[in-house]
């Protein structure tokens, strides 16, 4: 068996910065509990994120010694190949760094891959999820990656699979753009539309909903329209609204008739904050809205074209939102207000109760050292 590990970068902590405070880029991977499954890999992460991943796989760490030939990826690339390789290289995919082929040494995340530049470049098929606003454009990869490397989904029709249970009524499936993978029908509100490329995790409750070209991870409670996005899970949108180009975090409620904007009147280029002050181009004309873990929003509630929301916000009075909505925020008809430490915990503790999760210290602690580091006082 080849070693292999997969380690956070800094340029990836930085890529995915709305949601890395709470999570390790391994987890923003989303074939991370396959790639686990299925490459037995080591898995380096920050010190403070080790609790996360410790019920997943026990070779975790923030650092690693090697001692013999180990293949080093960023944890948001899935490596298709392990080539036989005699000497050292610097790994890359499409010309953009994803790793380093080591024989021997010391790493610690964050990691950084440019101190191997000057060793000779290896080509190596996969795909790599380099910025957050690119997943929208890569599900239809990524569904076809979990068929790779799942190959327990049984073929129902031409394009179609399940692992477990059988079709219900009330279901219209249409895969002429890409196939359609269904971990479990755990239960289902008729009419629901799933149109391919499509991936749907396990306890995913599908409400009346219009579903296509997504990546729909555990635990979600879904109706409404969606259309090229991510959803990380335990998240509900039970109501109608429509999430389009979007990537949902954890933990998080949409009100009923919660709508993303993904395209401009003048058919532009959509650019994304990253900070309060900087946005960056997209590329893109169609792009949603980044959801960071833990943020609410009321009923009605409109959000523009790459609006960023961070964690611990709570959107409110039936507003259209925009740019970027910073950490541990209330917004509503009287502009913003600070949100208290101790009631953000609170509800976020409800909210994970209700799914029978306890929230662990070490979360509670990683909240509370994200809110320190915000400035503000409990």
């Amino acid at each position: 068996m080849m070693n292999i590990i997969f380690i956070e970068t800094k340029k990836g902590i930085k890529n995915f910065f709305f949601l890395t405070e709470l999570n390790s880029t391994f987890e923003l991977n989303p074939l991370y509990k396959i790639l686990i499954k299925k490459l037995k890999p080591k898995v380096v992460v920050r010190k403070e994120l080790i609790f996360k991943l410790k019920n997943i796989t026990p070779y975790i760490s923030d650092r690693a010694i090697i001692k013999k030939e180990t293949f080093v990826f960023d944890s948001l690339f899935i490596p298709f190949e392990f080539p036989s390789l005699k000497k050292e290289k610097l790994l890359t995919n499409k010309g953009k760094i994803i790793g380093v082929f080591l024989k021997r040494g010391e790493i610690k995340a964050p990691f950084d891959f440019e101190k191997f530049k000057n060793l000779e470049a290896k080509e190596i098929k996969g795909i790599f999820i380099e910025t957050f606003h690119e997943i929208p454009y890569l599900i239809g990869e990524l569904v076809e990656c979990v068929l790779r490397f799942d190959k327990n989904f049984k073929k129902v029709r031409k394009n179609f699979y399940i692992k477990k249970g059988k079709i219900p009524n009330g279901i219209y499936i249409n895969t002429e753009d890409g196939p359609i993978l269904i971990e479990e029908f755990a239960k289902i509100m008729s009419p629901v539309t799933l149109k391919g490329p499509l991936y749907i995790g396990k306890d995913v409750h599908l409400l009346r909903t219009f579903v296509k070209d997504s990546f729909l991870m555990d635990v979600l409670r879904l109706g409404g329209e969606i259309d090229s996005s991510l959803f990380y899970g335990y998240s509900n949108k039970a109501h109608e609204g429509y999430i389009g180009h979007s990537i949902i975090g954890k933990w998080v409620n949409l009100g009923a008739l919660t709508t993303t904007s993904d395209l401009k009147n003048t058919y532009s280029e959509i650019r994304v904050h990253i900070s309060p002050q900087k946005r960056i181009g997209t590329g893109k004309i169609k792009i949603g809205a980044f959801i960071s873990d833990h943020v609410q929003t009321g009923i009605g509630t409109l959000l523009s074209s790459g609006t960023v929301i961070m964690p611990f916000c709570n959107l409110y009075g039936g507003l259209l939102f925009k740019g970027f909505i910073e950490p541990f925020t209330w917004w509503g008809p009287d502009e913003k207000e600070d949100y208290n430490l101790l009631k953000a915990i609170e509800v976020a503790e409800k909210m994970m109760k209700r799914r029978k999760i306890k929230m662990e210290k070490e979360y509670k602690e990683l909240i509370k050292k994200y809110y320190k580091k915000n400035k503000r006082t409990p």
